[in-house]
C-alpha cells in the first residue's frame, strides 16, 4: 500500500459502493445469460464452470455488503460470530477463489501447515482473509504477487499476507484501520475501487473472534498484515 500521510474525505460511499458491486453483478448477469441463451448448445462441463463463476461472483457481492452491515455493529462492539475449530488451509482456499473470481490473473501463492486449527467463525474469517488478499492485490502493481502464510505464534496462529506495494507512512498506519480509513493518495489499481471500510471491519471481526489484526511492517517493497486467531488442537 502507498499513502501520502494525509487522510482523505469520507468518501462518497453510495458511490463507490455502487461500482464494487456493479463488478460481481455485471459477472453474474453475464454467466447467467450465457446459460439461457447457450444452454442447449454447452457441455455439462462448460454449463457447471459458468454455474460455478457465478457463485464466486455472488459470493464477493455478499462479502461487499456484509461489509456494509458490520460497520454499524463494528462500531458499538456488538459484531456476532459463531466460533467453532476449523482449520486454516480451507479457509484461506475459499478466500483466495474468490478473490480470483474478479481477478483472475492475480498471481497468489499460499503456504502454511496444513494441520493448523484456529478457533473462528468460519464465515467471518473468510471475510477478513478475503479482504486483506483482495487489498493486497488491490494496492500492488500488476504482475506482482500477493503471498498468504500461515503458522503457530505461540498460543495464536499467525496469517500473513505480503502485498508489493510501495509501503505506509509510519505515522498514518493506523488510519488505515478507522472507518473510511483509506489514505489520500494511495495507489490503487486501475478499475478498482475502495469503500475504506475492509480493515475497520476486518479488525472488528478479528477482535470479537478474540484474535487480532495489525499491520506487521510497510516499506517500499510491500506491506505485511498479520491476522490472530487463537489455535485450536486439530
Amino acid at each position: 500500500m502507498q499513502a501520502n500521510g494525509t487522510l482523505s474525505p469520507i468518501p462518497d460511499l453510495i458511490s463507490v459502493a455502487s461500482h464494487e458491486l456493479r463488478a460481481p453483478l455485471t459477472a453474474i448477469l453475464g454467466f447467467a445469460q450465457l446459460l439461457d441463451q447457450r444452454w442447449t448448445r454447452l457441455s455439462d462441463e462448460e454449463r457447471q464452470r459458468y454455474v460455478a463463476a457465478i457463485i464466486k461472483a455472488a459470493n464477493r457481492q455478499r462479502r461487499l455488503v456484509d461489509d456494509l452491515i458490520i460497520v454499524g455493529q463494528c462500531g458499538s462492539g456488538d459484531v456476532p460470530v459463531n466460533v467453532e475449530a476449523v482449520r486454516c488451509a480451507p479457509l484461506i482456499e475459499q478466500a483466495i477463489e474468490e478473490v480470483r473470481a474478479s481477478d483472475p490473473f492475480q498471481s497468489i501463492v499460499a503456504d502454511g501447515p496444513p494441520e493448523l486449527t484456529v478457533r473462528a467463525d468460519t464465515g467471518r474469517a473468510i471475510q477478513v482473509l478475503f479482504n486483506l488478499i483482495d487489498n493486497a492485490a488491490k494496492y500492488s502493481p500488476e504482475g506482482s504477487t500477493v503471498k498468504v502464510s500461515w503458522e503457530h505464534e505461540g498460543a495464536m496462529a499467525a496469517i500473513t499476507v505480503r502485498d508489493e506495494g510501495t509501503g505506509v507512512p509510519l505515522e498514518d498506519r493506523e488510519h488505515l484501520f478507522t472507518r473510511y480509513g483509506r489514505l489520500q493518495g494511495s495507489a490503487i489499481r486501475a478499475g478498482r475501487g475502495a469503500l475504506g471500510i475492509g480493515l475497520y471491519v476486518s479488525r472488528g471481526l478479528a477482535r470479537a473472534m478474540s484474535g487480532d489484526l495489525v499491520l506487521e511492517s510497510s516499506g517500499p517493497t510491500g506491506s505485511i498484515f498479520k491476522l490472530l486467531l487463537m489455535a485450536a488442537q486439530a
